[in-house]
């Protein structure tokens, strides 16, 4: 084994050990403890009067008088006949003065023997001490829970996103000012409901559990129900179920609950999220816009002092209403000067999307309004920055809209988009059974030819409409969005307590635990690795040419860890990687190995890019760079594997 090899494998071994006998000396003054009668998972309930931040903003009311609190020991200093401790309540931290004379020798050595973690509970009083720190004097304590793992490091802290976002636990603990965005979270909800409930509309809650997968077009989870012996799907939207009580009189109803889509997983996505969807009967999808644009003025105002200007990811944004509104055909007119509105064919637009760069993404299947949605979505939606309703959207993307009287190839709908990212979608609802059943025929044909996506059709869903559904109003609002842009949090990770994730190694934690809990990282040999003929794989000959060793030098590679993959949209070739290269800015790298690889299984890989070639826009995204993969052929076919590197090596390492 080679000397580096060597170290490695002892600096792990060290942390173990170093870990391992940190927990056994917790352990055993535990085992200490309760062998002195003090055992502190016994305790049933605690005490407290005041939260650290009272203690601290009301100083000058509260200075001499009796206080309990309770929380984490997050540090100790002093070991002779004073110390001082930080305890750590829901609020922040306060001070805790112990001094020998007023705890007595016993309990203030028992004090000093606590470790950092440990729950406790301070009966005492409040002061300032002479360097001016605002404390609670200690009277007597209480060993609440004991802590059997040390907390990360001081200094260094918890850093890494991948183990903050699986150990939010950990995360709160040693990153308080993360629970800012959950209580900004809880308060945003709390504003919507607020707001709908003042304006007569009904919370109602629908089934998560679908024998149609409808509402809306996504790829949806199945599950199976062993008492009916039915597959079911879990709810993508509860759409078709709210205009089902329009239909049965409800005028205004609404729903703030998860749906869940089995689609690729990014900054901006995660598998079951949270949304507010809201129908009101007799009106509009100008009716909507009201009302979007005051429920989220309305939740900015509950958690920003009241204003409606905000931050987001540099950006300054106003979000007073009203917003700016705009259709789709005159955005793609500013930028390709072609009027969609007119009488614009199919060949023609297909030539629109060509000289714009597009031809690539133009597919057999597409009409004339994907494509003007294609042009949308590359050209005009990420300089959208300002709160913008684009409105009327074509009729092919729209299935559960009411056309447009005056042009039916366009629907009454449109979408909000606030710093490029869409938070809204709303329709004047279709409520013509007849149109529905076209729509729903149209999206079987869909899904026939390939599209997993498609809408499925609800028989009974048409049913409740031939008893009439009344002119009506629908919105739905990407509650995840709205707290990431009201936090200013650009993943939505960051607003989700617990946001799936891959399990590490290749295991779930069930067959973890039937295996005995193995903790082998995915990264190490799998015994299952197909096996290869190499007797049938072709590779490329090597270059004659020579390239001299200035040049190669000049070429950056570096070690990349992969924070997100995702599918570029309409590309059937291209993964997008938001990769950590050592730097301060997360760079974005595309690459067309979408054949190869399901984006879920790259997150957390340690990958190998050139990092300093020019950036080159692919589907309208800038790629920095280049991932390196290995290729070979086998028994005719071309086999691709991205180089994976040891996830021991730092993000930014140089490779030589």
């Amino acid at each position: 084994m080679k000397k580096e090899q060597q170290s490695e494998v002892r600096e792990t071994v060290d942390t173990t050990e170093n870990l391992n006998e940190q927990m056994q000396i917790r352990l055993e003054k535990l085992e200490g403890l309760e062998a002195e009668g003090c055992k502190p998972f016994t305790v049933r309930t605690a005490e407290q009067s005041h939260h650290a931040a009272q203690i601290i903003d009301d100083f000058a009311s509260l200075e001499g008088q009796k206080v309990v609190v309770a929380g984490r020991m997050m540090s100790k200093r002093g070991m002779g006949k004073v110390s001082f401790s930080d305890l750590q309540d829901r609020s922040g931290t306060v001070q805790i003065f112990s001094k020998i004379d007023l705890l007595g020798e016993e309990a203030y050595r028992a004090w000093l023997n606590l470790d950092i973690g440990d729950l406790v509970e301070v009966h005492g009083e409040v002061f300032r001490t002479k360097r001016g720190e605002i404390s609670v004097r200690s009277e007597s304590y209480r060993l609440l829970a004991k802590c059997l793992r040390p907390l990360p490091e001081k200094f260094h802290g918890l850093t890494d996103k991948d183990t903050r976002y699986r150990k939010r636990y950990l995360d709160l603990i040693v990153n308080p000012e993360v629970k800012t965005s959950f209580e900004k979270r809880s308060r945003i909800i709390s504003a919507v409901r607020s707001y709908l409930n003042q304006h007569d509309f009904l919370e109602v809650e629908t089934p998560l559990l679908n024998i149609i997968a409808g509402g809306a077009s996504a790829r949806p989870f199945i599950t199976h129900h062993n008492s009916l012996d039915l597959d079911l799907f879990l709810r993508i939207s509860p759409e078709l179920y709210l205009k089902r009580l329009i239909v049965g009189g409800f005028e205004r109803v609404y729903e703030l609950g998860r749906n869940f889509r089995n689609e690729g997983m990014s900054v901006r996505h995660n598998p079951e999220f949270t949304m507010l969807e809201l129908y009101e009967a007799y009106t509009d999808y100008k009716g909507m816009m009201e009302i979007c644009e005051n429920i989220i003025a309305d939740a900015c105002r509950t958690v920003n002092a009241g204003e409606c200007e905000i931050s987001f990811n540099g950006q300054e944004i106003d979000l007073t209403p009203p917003f700016r509104r705009v259709s789709m055909a005159e955005l793609v007119e500013a930028k390709t000067g072609v009027d969609f509105t007119g009488d614009l064919g199919l060949e023609e637009a297909k030539a629109v999307a060509e000289k714009a760069g597009l031809a690539e993404q133009v597919t057999a299947e597409m009409g004339r309004g994907d494509i003007l949605n294609l042009l949308f979505e590359e050209l005009c939606e990420a300089e959208l920055i300002q709160p913008t309703f684009v409105y009327d959207y074509p009729i092919e993307i729209s299935p559960l809209t009411k056309k447009k009287p005056e042009d039916p190839r366009f629907t009454e709908r449109f979408e909000l988009f606030i710093s490029g990212m869409e938070f809204a979608n709303a329709y004047s609802e279709l409520n013509d059974p007849r149109d529905q059943k076209e729509r729903f025929q149209e999206q079987l044909r869909r899904r026939q030819a390939g599209d997993d996506e498609a809408n499925l059709p609800d028989q009974d869903f048409v049913e409740a409409l031939e008893y009439a559904m009344p002119p009506t109003g629908g919105l739905g609002i990407g509650i995840d969005r709205l707290v990431m842009l009201l936090t200013d949090n650009s993943s939505i990770r960051d607003v989700l307590l617990f946001p799936t994730m891959k399990p590490l190694g290749d295991k779930t934690t069930i067959n973890q635990a039937s295996d005995g809990a193995s903790s082998e990282s995915s990264e190490s040999p799998a015994a299952e690795l197909e096996k290869i003929d190499f007797s049938k794989v072709k590779v490329e000959a090597l270059f004659e040419d020579m390239i001299d060793f200035e040049t190669f030098i000049k070429s950056d590679y570096r070690a990349v860890k992969v924070l997100n993959c995702e599918e570029v949209p309409k590309s059937k070739k291209l993964l997008k990687f938001t990769l950590n290269d050592g730097s301060e800015k997360e760079r974005v790298i595309l690459s067309g190995i979408k054949e190869y690889y399901q984006p879920e299984e790259l997150i957390g890989k340690t990958l190998l890019a050139i990092c300093n070639l020019p950036p080159r826009k692919m589907m309208g995204i800038e790629s920095e760079g280049m991932l390196i993969s290995a290729i070979h052929e086998e028994e005719g076919e071309e086999r691709l594997n991205l180089i994976t590197l040891s996830p021991r090596i730092p993000a930014g390492a140089k490779m030589y």
